[in-house]
């Protein structure tokens, strides 16, 4: 009994960090799953993320709602970027994607309709691909800049992805910062409760399809099989 018991205990304190996450979801400061730093921010009390991820085709279009991130001017509280992780070694030393489609299309939506994402990206620098803390990662600018305006809390992003979504890290920045609760390499070991991260693409390159016979070429393979057994017993 000692032994199922360890290995229960040692089975729930996995890590769910980079494994399939839930099509749709959502984190709040409130419920403790995201949050600031420092912790005694009053940055961002109310604020949340959500997504939802849908496939047609092989594509992935993830669509994320940040809201609670009100305040303009010197309030200094609108997002000024936002970093999504995306797998340690989906990005190049040379802070690329090291597959292209990982990320594309991208659009983005404050008091208006979408439109398309004109900001800058940023893939991480140098050797070790690090962004705010998530080795592997996508950083999108936000906020007024991007717009020429002010927006009223409620900000849109989405895009296409030929990965799949798993659970991962998210940082957002104004004057002080915000993340998953389990936000780090050092969680990734023992986070085993999903409400501590986000849904996020896969960055892990994606298995080569197994080639699979075809209906129509199968019985021509088992005449040829056939005939081979056939002359062997002659």
């Amino acid at each position: 009994m000692a032994a199922v018991g360890s290995f229960a205990a040692s089975t729930q304190a996995a890590t769910v960090y980079g494994t399939s996450a839930d099509l749709t979801g959502s984190r709040s400061v409130t419920a403790g799953e995201l949050v600031l730093a420092p912790t005694d921010s009053t940055q961002w009390p109310n604020a949340s993320i959500s997504w939802s991820i849908t496939e047609s085709g092989g594509v992935y279009t993830y669509e994320y709602t940040f809201e609670g991130f009100a305040g303009a001017g010197r309030d200094n509280k609108q997002i000024s970027h936002w970093v999504l992780d995306l797998t340690d070694n989906a990005v190049t030393d040379k802070g690329e994607l090291a597959d292209p489609n990982a990320i594309t299309n991208i659009m983005v939506k404050g008091d208006g309709g979408y439109v398309a994402y004109s900001g800058p990206l940023a893939f991480g620098t140098g050797g070790d691909n690090e962004i705010d803390g998530i080795t592997g990662a996508v950083k999108f600018d936000a906020g007024h800049e991007l717009f020429g305006s002010d927006y009223n809390g409620t900000l849109y992003f989405k895009f296409d992805s030929n990965r799949a979504p798993v659970w991962g890290d998210v940082f957002l920045k104004a004057k002080d910062a915000l993340t998953n609760l389990y936000f780090g390499d050092s969680m990734h070991v023992d986070g085993d409760d999903i409400s501590g991260y986000i849904a996020r693409p896969d960055g892990d390159t994606p298995p080569e399809t197994p080639l699979v016979p075809t209906p129509a070429s199968l019985p021509a393979g088992l005449l040829m099989l056939g005939a081979m057994l056939l002359s062997r017993r002659f």
